[in-house]
C-alpha cells in the first residue's frame, strides 16, 4: 500500500461511505479525486451535503484543493480531531443523551443552554471565554502575518466575533471591494458556521491574490493558494484548541471536586478520631494527633493517611471479636 502515493486517506472527506471491499479497485486509490470524478454518480456528495447543511449545489463553490492540503500535511491525531470537528461529531452533552450516556443536554460550564458544537464556540463561561478571546486575537495576528486585505481581515474577524459571541450568523457590512463582497455572499450559501470548519469559498483566495497583485506581495512568496490554506489551518485549530480546553476545563473541575471531598472525608475521620481513638489498635493513636492543617498535605499522603486509619479500625475490630472474654482489653482500661 505504501508504494501507492495516495495511501493516506482523506480525513474530511467521507471516506465512510465509500466500500473498502471493492472486487475490481484498491482502497488506496485516491478517494478525494474520485469523488470528484465520480460525483454525478455517487452518494458521496449528498452525504457531504446533508452534513455541511448545504445545498448540494454549491460543493463546486468550495476550496477543496486548499482544504485537503491543509488537512494532509497534519499528524494522524490531528487529522482525527480535525475530522471530528468538520464532521461535527465532538462528544458534546447533546450527543452524550442521544447514546444515553448523559441524563441531561445542558452545558456543564454555564448550565445555561444544550450544550451543541456550536454552543462549545460561544460558551459564555469565564476561563472558557478568555481562552477562546485569546484564539481569536491569534488569528488575528496570523491574518496580518499573512498581509491580508484590511477589508477582508476585518470582516473575517468581525464574523467570528460574531459566531463566537453567541450572535446570529448575518452577511457582515459591505465594502467597497466587490471580490470580497462575492466571497462573501457565496459564503453566505456555504454557510458562516462552515467557514470555521475549514469550508471556504474559493473566491476568498482570488480576492486575496488580487490584493497581493496590487501591493506586489508576490515577489515575497505570498499567494492567494497560501494564504487560504493557512486560514484554513486556523480555523482547525481554533476548532481543536477550543475543545481540547473545554475538555480540561470539565476534567479539571471534576478532579477538584474529588480532591475536595476527599479533604472533606479527612477532616470529619481526624476529628472524630481524635474524641474515639479508643477504636483504632494499639500503638496507632499517634495517627490522630494531627494538627487541623493537616488537610492541606498532598492528596496522596492523605490518602495514604485514611488507608492507614481504616487498617487500623479494622484490626482493633478483629482483634476484639477473638478477645471478647476480657473487656479491658476493648476498651483498653477506658471503663474502669
Amino acid at each position: 500500500m505504501k508504494e501507492n502515493p495516495h495511501f493516506e486517506l482523506c480525513d474530511h472527506l467521507p471516506a465512510q461511505q465509500v466500500s473498502f471491499r471493492l472486487p475490481f479497485d484498491r482502497p488506496t486509490t485516491n478517494i478525494a479525486h474520485r469523488l470528484c470524478t465520480f460525483r454525478s454518480s455517487h452518494a458521496a456528495e449528498s452525504e457531504m451535503a446533508r452534513m455541511l447543511k448545504i445545498n448540494q449545489q454549491f460543493l463546486p463553490k468550495i476550496n477543496w484543493e486548499a482544504l485537503l492540503k491543509s488537512v494532509k500535511k497534519n499528524s494522524l491525531r490531528q487529522k482525527a480531531m480535525i475530522s471530528k470537528a468538520v464532521y461535527g461529531q465532538w462528544c458534546t452533552m447533546k450527543i452524550a443523551k442521544q447514546f444515553n450516556l448523559s441524563k441531561t443536554n445542558i452545558c456543564p460550564s454555564c448550565h445555561s443552554a444544550p450544550e451543541t458544537w456550536q454552543h462549545v464556540l460561544q460558551c459564555q463561561e469565564t476561563c472558557r471565554k478568555i481562552h477562546r478571546n485569546q484564539k481569536l486575537a491569534n488569528i488575528r495576528k496570523g491574518l496580518v502575518s499573512l498581509k491580508t486585505s484590511n477589508v477582508l481581515k476585518n470582516r473575517i474577524m468581525s464574523m467570528l466575533y460574531q459566531l463566537c459571541g453567541g450572535y446570529d450568523d448575518k452577511t457582515p457590512k459591505h465594502a467597497s471591494n466587490p471580490q470580497i463582497n462575492a466571497a462573501f455572499m457565496e459564503q453566505q450559501h456555504l454557510g458562516f458556521w462552515n467557514f470555521t470548519k475549514g469550508i471556504i469559498s474559493k473566491k476568498f483566495e482570488e480576492a486575496q491574490d488580487s490584493h497581493y497583485n496590487e501591493i506586489k506581495a508576490y515577489k515575497q512568496k505570498f499567494s492567494g493558494q497560501k494564504w487560504t490554506r493557512v486560514v484554513i489551518s486556523m480555523m482547525h485549530s481554533l476548532l481543536t484548541e477550543v475543545w481540547k480546553f473545554r475538555c480540561k476545563v470539565l476534567h479539571s473541575t471534576q478532579n477538584e471536586t474529588v480532591e475536595i471531598r476527599m479533604k472533606m472525608r479527612a477532616q470529619e475521620i481526624l476529628e472524630y478520631y481524635k474524641h474515639n481513638s479508643w477504636q483504632l489498635s494499639k500503638g496507632d493513636e499517634y495517627l490522630v494527633q494531627r494538627k487541623n492543617n493537616f488537610v492541606r498535605s498532598t492528596n496522596r499522603s492523605i490518602r495514604n493517611w485514611i488507608e492507614r486509619i481504616e487498617n487500623s479500625v479494622r484490626e482493633k475490630a478483629t482483634h476484639v471479636q477473638f478477645n471478647e472474654y476480657d473487656i479491658r482489653t476493648y476498651f483498653q482500661g477506658n471503663a474502669f
